[in-house]
């Protein structure tokens, strides 16, 4: 309807995307958040820290030239400006979208061989904008 603003993705945020995989509590586990720089990030970010979970960091993808975000376009130095303000540290990969998920995993794991968290939180919410592509990742992190 025009004018109404449109919420069942920030449902999906709290509901789908924060509790996914082990359906436990965020409350005191570390977690880093899959940044894209834009709002729904922010909000899947803001909700996470809000239910007592500990950002350890942010993680975009970029495109394949490594200077511009894979999802919105925002520059690289512009992502570093976020994470600065967040306080955060940020990781970043490159691929193209048919190399998205094979780099996304990739780094997925190189966070758990720092000892990182076993558990990723999206920025969006899977099921209504990307289908089963990023829930096929979410599974291969165990």
């Amino acid at each position: 309807m025009e004018g109404e603003i449109a919420r069942p993705a920030y449902k999906g945020l709290r509901a789908g995307v924060l509790q996914q995989g082990a359906g436990k509590s965020i409350s005191g586990r570390t977690f880093f958040c899959s940044w894209s720089g834009g709002k729904d990030s922010c909000i899947a970010l803001y909700h996470a820290v809000h239910q007592g979970g500990v950002p350890i960091g942010l993680f975009t993808m970029l495109r394949e030239d490594g200077h511009r975000s894979r999802s919105h376009g925002l520059s690289k130095g512009f992502l570093e400006q976020q994470a600065e303000q967040l306080n955060l540290p940020i990781r970043f990969n490159s691929a193209s979208w048919d190399g998205y998920e094979k780099a996304f995993l990739e780094t997925l794991h190189e966070f758990q061989l720092e000892g990182g968290p076993k558990q990723a939180f999206s920025a969006i919410s899977i099921r209504m904008h990307i289908g089963n592509g990023v829930d096929g990742c979410a599974g291969q992190m165990k």
